[in-house]
Protein backbone atom coordinates (compact mmCIF):
# COMPACT_ATOMS: atom_id res chain seq x y z
CA UNK A 1 0.00 0.00 0.00
CA UNK A 2 2.62 2.10 0.76
CA UNK A 3 4.54 1.90 -2.41
CA UNK A 4 1.25 2.64 -4.45
CA UNK A 5 1.03 5.84 -2.07
CA UNK A 6 4.33 6.86 -3.39
CA UNK A 7 3.82 6.58 -6.88
CA UNK A 8 0.88 8.61 -6.51
CA UNK A 9 2.81 11.27 -5.01
CA UNK A 10 5.63 11.00 -7.61
CA UNK A 11 3.26 11.07 -10.13
CA UNK A 12 2.00 14.36 -8.44
CA UNK A 13 4.98 16.12 -8.30
CA UNK A 14 5.71 15.44 -11.67
CA UNK A 15 2.47 16.98 -13.22
CA UNK A 16 3.63 19.69 -10.91
CA UNK A 17 7.44 19.78 -12.11
CA UNK A 18 6.38 19.23 -15.84
CA UNK A 19 4.01 21.83 -17.37
CA UNK A 20 2.26 20.18 -20.23
CA UNK A 21 0.71 22.32 -22.57
CA UNK A 22 -3.07 21.88 -22.68
CA UNK A 23 -6.12 23.55 -24.28
CA UNK A 24 -7.38 23.84 -27.92
CA UNK A 25 -4.28 25.33 -29.52
CA UNK A 26 -2.04 22.13 -28.67
CA UNK A 27 -1.24 19.56 -30.39
CA UNK A 28 -0.96 23.10 -33.07
CA UNK A 29 -3.74 22.96 -35.39
CA UNK A 30 -2.11 25.04 -38.10
CA UNK A 31 1.24 24.76 -39.83
CA UNK A 32 3.97 26.89 -38.91
CA UNK A 33 3.95 30.42 -41.22
CA UNK A 34 6.43 30.39 -44.06
CA UNK A 35 9.87 31.67 -43.48
CA UNK A 36 10.20 35.77 -44.87
CA UNK A 37 10.76 36.46 -48.52
CA UNK A 38 13.89 38.19 -49.08
CA UNK A 39 14.08 41.91 -48.19
CA UNK A 40 14.58 44.12 -51.15
CA UNK A 41 15.28 47.78 -51.68
CA UNK A 42 15.05 49.74 -54.72
CA UNK A 43 18.63 50.60 -56.29
CA UNK A 44 20.33 51.50 -59.63
CA UNK A 45 23.15 50.80 -61.28
CA UNK A 46 25.43 54.45 -61.07
CA UNK A 47 23.92 56.81 -63.88
CA UNK A 48 21.63 54.07 -64.84
CA UNK A 49 17.55 54.73 -65.02
CA UNK A 50 14.89 51.80 -64.53
CA UNK A 51 14.91 50.42 -67.80
CA UNK A 52 16.83 47.33 -67.21
CA UNK A 53 17.25 45.83 -70.95
CA UNK A 54 19.69 48.82 -71.38
CA UNK A 55 22.15 47.53 -68.13
CA UNK A 56 25.65 45.93 -69.45
CA UNK A 57 27.07 43.13 -67.70
CA UNK A 58 29.09 45.66 -65.47
CA UNK A 59 25.62 47.41 -64.96
CA UNK A 60 24.50 44.08 -63.50
CA UNK A 61 27.06 43.29 -60.82
CA UNK A 62 27.59 46.70 -59.87
CA UNK A 63 23.87 46.52 -59.09
CA UNK A 64 24.04 43.30 -57.79
CA UNK A 65 27.10 44.00 -55.40
CA UNK A 66 24.14 46.53 -54.09
CA UNK A 67 22.43 43.74 -52.14
CA UNK A 68 25.20 40.86 -51.99
CA UNK A 69 28.54 41.34 -50.67
CA UNK A 70 31.14 40.23 -53.47
CA UNK A 71 33.55 38.88 -51.16
CA UNK A 72 30.59 36.39 -49.38
CA UNK A 73 28.55 35.56 -52.70
CA UNK A 74 31.98 35.29 -55.20
CA UNK A 75 30.35 32.24 -56.75
CA UNK A 76 27.21 34.16 -57.98
CA UNK A 77 29.43 37.29 -58.98
CA UNK A 78 31.64 34.75 -60.52
CA UNK A 79 28.69 32.92 -62.32
CA UNK A 80 27.59 36.27 -63.52
CA UNK A 81 30.42 37.57 -65.53
CA UNK A 82 30.81 33.89 -66.72
CA UNK A 83 27.61 33.93 -68.39
CA UNK A 84 27.67 37.56 -69.12
CA UNK A 85 24.41 38.03 -67.79
CA UNK A 86 23.45 41.26 -68.40
CA UNK A 87 20.29 43.83 -68.33
CA UNK A 88 18.18 41.90 -71.01
CA UNK A 89 18.83 38.57 -68.68
CA UNK A 90 18.25 40.26 -65.43
CA UNK A 91 14.68 41.18 -67.45
CA UNK A 92 14.73 37.62 -68.93
CA UNK A 93 14.98 36.31 -65.44
CA UNK A 94 12.34 38.28 -63.55
CA UNK A 95 9.91 37.91 -66.35
CA UNK A 96 10.06 34.39 -66.60
CA UNK A 97 11.69 33.34 -63.57
CA UNK A 98 13.85 30.34 -64.89
CA UNK A 99 14.89 27.43 -62.06
CA UNK A 100 17.86 28.79 -60.55
CA UNK A 101 19.84 25.74 -61.22
CA UNK A 102 19.14 26.80 -64.86
CA UNK A 103 21.67 30.00 -64.35
CA UNK A 104 24.05 28.00 -61.78
CA UNK A 105 23.45 30.28 -59.10
CA UNK A 106 22.14 29.04 -55.47
CA UNK A 107 18.82 29.78 -54.53
CA UNK A 108 18.80 31.73 -52.04
CA UNK A 109 21.03 34.46 -54.26
CA UNK A 110 18.86 33.86 -57.16
CA UNK A 111 15.81 34.93 -54.98
CA UNK A 112 17.67 37.99 -54.12
CA UNK A 113 18.09 38.93 -57.34
CA UNK A 114 14.47 38.29 -58.33
CA UNK A 115 13.20 40.14 -55.19
CA UNK A 116 15.77 43.20 -55.78
CA UNK A 117 14.30 43.56 -59.48
CA UNK A 118 10.95 43.04 -58.66
CA UNK A 119 11.77 46.37 -56.83
CA UNK A 120 13.18 47.97 -59.92
CA UNK A 121 10.07 47.16 -62.72
CA UNK A 122 7.66 48.32 -59.65
CA UNK A 123 9.44 51.96 -59.99
CA UNK A 124 9.51 51.27 -64.17
CA UNK A 125 6.11 50.26 -64.53
CA UNK A 126 5.10 53.42 -62.18
CA UNK A 127 7.62 55.56 -63.77
CA UNK A 128 6.19 54.66 -67.49
CA UNK A 129 2.43 55.42 -66.23
CA UNK A 130 3.35 59.32 -64.76
CA UNK A 131 5.18 59.14 -68.16
CA UNK A 132 1.99 58.67 -69.88
CA UNK A 133 -0.51 60.42 -68.47
CA UNK A 134 1.93 63.39 -68.80
CA UNK A 135 2.30 62.56 -72.38
CA UNK A 136 -1.09 62.81 -72.61
CA UNK A 137 -1.49 66.28 -70.69
CA UNK A 138 0.76 67.56 -73.12
CA UNK A 139 -1.19 66.36 -76.00
CA UNK A 140 -4.19 68.09 -74.32
CA UNK A 141 -2.29 71.25 -73.85
CA UNK A 142 -1.26 71.27 -77.50
CA UNK A 143 -4.46 70.90 -78.68
CA UNK A 144 -6.13 73.36 -76.63
CA UNK A 145 -3.76 75.92 -77.97
CA UNK A 146 -3.50 75.04 -81.74
CA UNK A 147 -5.20 76.69 -84.48
CA UNK A 148 -5.94 74.09 -86.28
CA UNK A 149 -9.54 72.60 -86.55
CA UNK A 150 -9.01 70.25 -89.24
CA UNK A 151 -6.84 68.32 -86.42
CA UNK A 152 -9.86 68.09 -84.36
CA UNK A 153 -11.43 64.87 -83.43
CA UNK A 154 -15.32 64.58 -83.67
CA UNK A 155 -15.06 64.59 -80.16
CA UNK A 156 -13.43 67.64 -79.76
CA UNK A 157 -15.97 69.01 -81.89
CA UNK A 158 -18.60 67.82 -79.72
CA UNK A 159 -16.91 69.54 -76.77
CA UNK A 160 -16.28 72.86 -78.67
CA UNK A 161 -19.94 73.24 -79.32
CA UNK A 162 -21.02 72.25 -75.90
CA UNK A 163 -18.99 75.39 -74.82
CA UNK A 164 -22.29 77.55 -76.27
CA UNK A 165 -24.82 74.93 -76.85
CA UNK A 166 -26.06 72.67 -74.23
CA UNK A 167 -26.24 69.21 -75.18
CA UNK A 168 -29.63 68.53 -72.82
CA UNK A 169 -31.45 71.41 -74.83
CA UNK A 170 -29.79 70.38 -78.37
CA UNK A 171 -29.95 66.86 -77.95
CA UNK A 172 -30.72 66.29 -81.85
CA UNK A 173 -27.96 68.61 -82.90
CA UNK A 174 -25.26 66.68 -80.78
CA UNK A 175 -26.55 63.59 -82.24
CA UNK A 176 -26.28 64.89 -85.85
CA UNK A 177 -22.53 65.48 -84.95
CA UNK A 178 -22.16 61.65 -83.67
CA UNK A 179 -24.04 60.42 -86.42
CA UNK A 180 -22.39 62.19 -89.11
CA UNK A 181 -18.83 61.74 -87.65
CA UNK A 182 -18.49 65.30 -87.77
CA UNK A 183 -14.82 66.59 -87.06
CA UNK A 184 -12.72 69.29 -87.12
CA UNK A 185 -11.96 69.20 -90.99
CA UNK A 186 -16.14 68.86 -91.49
CA UNK A 187 -16.49 72.38 -89.24
CA UNK A 188 -13.79 73.95 -91.31
CA UNK A 189 -15.66 72.71 -94.49
CA UNK A 190 -18.95 74.04 -93.05
CA UNK A 191 -17.10 77.43 -92.63
CA UNK A 192 -15.40 77.97 -95.67
CA UNK A 193 -18.51 76.45 -98.17
CA UNK A 194 -21.37 77.54 -96.29
CA UNK A 195 -23.46 74.60 -96.96
CA UNK A 196 -27.21 74.99 -96.60
CA UNK A 197 -27.94 73.92 -93.00
CA UNK A 198 -30.47 71.49 -94.42
CA UNK A 199 -27.42 69.64 -95.68
CA UNK A 200 -26.07 68.52 -92.54
CA UNK A 201 -29.20 67.67 -91.17
CA UNK A 202 -28.90 70.64 -88.20
CA UNK A 203 -31.62 73.39 -87.01
CA UNK A 204 -30.85 76.77 -88.72
CA UNK A 205 -30.41 78.15 -85.15
CA UNK A 206 -27.93 75.78 -84.01
CA UNK A 207 -26.43 76.19 -87.56
CA UNK A 208 -25.76 79.63 -87.41
CA UNK A 209 -24.36 79.46 -83.82
CA UNK A 210 -21.70 76.75 -85.34
CA UNK A 211 -21.05 79.32 -87.77
CA UNK A 212 -20.36 81.87 -86.01
CA UNK A 213 -18.54 80.18 -83.37
CA UNK A 214 -16.28 79.16 -86.09
CA UNK A 215 -15.86 82.61 -87.85
CA UNK A 216 -14.94 83.57 -84.48
CA UNK A 217 -12.39 80.40 -83.97
CA UNK A 218 -10.54 81.28 -87.50
CA UNK A 219 -10.53 85.31 -86.68
CA UNK A 220 -8.58 84.16 -83.70
CA UNK A 221 -11.06 84.82 -81.16
CA UNK A 222 -8.79 82.59 -78.50
CA UNK A 223 -9.99 83.43 -75.37
CA UNK A 224 -13.78 81.96 -76.15
CA UNK A 225 -13.50 79.67 -78.89
CA UNK A 226 -9.69 78.25 -78.93
CA UNK A 227 -9.03 76.84 -75.45
CA UNK A 228 -10.69 74.22 -73.52
CA UNK A 229 -11.79 71.71 -76.89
Amino acid sequence: MNNRADREDDYYLFDKLVDFPTGRDYPPCKPFPSPPEPASKFYLPPGKSTNVSLWTEEDVRLWVGMFLKPSEHAETFRTLKKLEIDGAVIQMIYEDKPAHTTMGINLKDCEAIQAHAHEVFKVRIRDNHAAKEEAEREHLRRREKTTDMSLWTEEDVRRWVAKFLKPSEHVETFRTLRELEIDGAVIQMIYEDKPAHTTMGINLEDYEAIQAHAHKFFNHDKAQDTSGI
